[in-house]
């Protein structure tokens, strides 16, 4: 299965200690269930207008896309990585698909 899990935070949540991101809990919006990539591309909920940051975690190697309707395909970026915070806009969502 390939699964993304995001959580939301303000930009006053976020801190940096030596250059790493850390978030102060709770978030402004916890995740609330897995984003299911495995069949196809899948995408998040509408951003909260108060999120400035997302947490995602990753179980796959995925692609992904940022917008306002984004649908990503494996020629969008690449994620290896099974954590990342990300800045993003207010509103937006972020869209997966499994790219192995």
């Amino acid at each position: 299965m390939a699964k993304a899990y995001v959580s939301e935070y303000t930009l006053d949540q976020i801190m940096f200690e030596g250059g790493v991101p850390l978030a102060q809990e709770p978030a402004l919006v916890p995740c609330t269930g897995a984003i299911d990539f495995t069949s196809g591309h899948a995408e998040s909920a509408t951003f909260n207008p108060k999120t400035g940051y997302i947490f995602i975690s990753l179980d796959a190697t995925c692609s992904y896309a940022v917008g306002t309707s984004p649908v990503a395909t494996t020629s969008n970026q690449r994620l290896q990585g099974p954590e990342l915070y990300m800045r993003v806009r207010p509103g937006d969502k972020i869209s997966f698909v499994s790219n192995t």
